[in-house]
């Protein structure tokens, strides 16, 4: 089962995430906007992040992302285009139907 950390969710219950997902990941769901505020294993620990608008994901924040191999911005984000992004080969997904990779 894949981890997919929430930092800012808009419910901490994700049932409307669940509803489509089903039982194919387990939600790690935070309302939080200060990335320091959530605990570095949960960094450290997901699969994939999805952020809504509240969140800042700076360099720090993806250097610490061990197992990370997506990241999913509800809206679109400058921060999540940053050059640690690219180092890591993480896929950055700003709006629905435009994905990118980021160079090395």
């Amino acid at each position: 089962m894949f981890k997919i950390l929430v930092p800012d969710a808009h419910s901490i219950d994700m049932a409307m995430e669940r509803s489509v997902s089903g039982d194919r990941f387990e939600y790690i769901a935070f309302q939080e906007s200060d990335p320091r505020q959530i605990p570095a294993q949960s960094w450290e620990i997901s699969d994939g992040v999805l952020v809504r608008h509240h969140m800042q994901i700076t360099d720090e924040t993806v250097r610490s992302m061990n197992n990370c191999r997506i990241i999913v911005r509800a809206g679109f984000d400058a921060l999540v285009r940053s050059c640690v992004v690219g180092q890591r080969g993480l896929v950055a997904v700003m709006a629905v139907g435009d994905v990118e990779r980021l160079p090395r």
